[in-house]
């Protein structure tokens, strides 16, 4: 894994509302330089608290590395922002080469607003 993997994680904090639906894209670089993660997995989960009861995840894609190094893309779909309860979590996004090669790169807050409006 490259040098910025071994560095502690950046932090993101992110605010979403019950129900919406939640995209962006993660650039990971080294000194302003793209990372090429060709091979990695990634993985998002959204945890009451760190180590706690699974609330909810992210879908994850790498993007093309030939277009768009160091890019991943994050979905988290209305019908999965939905069931997440109105709290104050943790979320956190982690690279893989397999199951002895797990880094987490980004973590943060990860704050759920009740909806106001019902799309029922």
């Amino acid at each position: 894994m490259p040098d910025l993997l071994y560095h502690l994680p950046g932090s993101y904090n992110i605010t979403i509302y019950q129900g919406d639906r939640v995209e962006f894209i993660v650039k990971l670089e080294n000194e302003n330089t793209p990372i090429d993660l060709t091979g990695y997995t990634a993985k998002a989960e959204i945890r009451m608290s760190s180590g706690n009861k699974l609330v909810g995840y992210f879908d994850c894609t790498i993007l093309d590395q030939s277009t768009n190094t160091g890019e991943i893309r994050l979905i988290l779909p209305p019908s999965r922002s939905e069931t997440v309860p109105p709290y104050s979590l943790s979320w956190d996004l982690q690279l893989s080469t397999g199951p002895e090669h797990n880094r987490t790169v980004l973590q943060g807050k990860f704050v759920v607003k009740k909806e106001t409006t019902n799309n029922a």
